[in-house]
């Protein structure tokens, strides 16, 4: 069997073989791009540069970390993702399946910001 690491797909192979799993598992190792990102996105709203309402995520993947700093100002966040693979992840978290990913520091991290803000 020969390993799929370094090859891009696209298409039809991108949803056969993209696997969110091993993304995430990848995602650690940007913690800190994910957390200045948030923190950007964070004073973004804060300083009232993004509006809330409807708000849509276009092909974000199995990630959620860059919906968590507009919770406060949405009431609706429709999620709309390329692959079932991805959509699979996400719904494990919104079930609170014990094998989802674990996006609490995360959810920490924003609170602690809040608090502090």
């Amino acid at each position: 069997m020969t390993s799929n690491t370094n090859k891009l797909f696209a298409g039809e192979e991108y949803h056969d073989h993209f696997n969110p799993i091993q993304y995430l598992a990848l995602k650690e190792k940007y913690w800190e791009e994910d957390r200045q990102f948030n923190e950007l996105l964070y004073n973004f709203v804060e300083k009232g540069y993004i509006k809330g309402g409807r708000l849509l995520e276009l092909g974000g993947g199995p990630c959620i970390n860059r919906l968590i700093p507009l919770l406060k100002i949405s009431t609706e966040i429709v999620f709309a993702e390329y692959t079932e693979s991805s959509r699979i992840e996400v719904q494990k978290w919104l079930d609170k399946d014990e094998s989802s990913y674990d996006w609490s520091r995360h959810f920490k991290h924003m609170a602690n910001l809040q608090d502090n803000g």
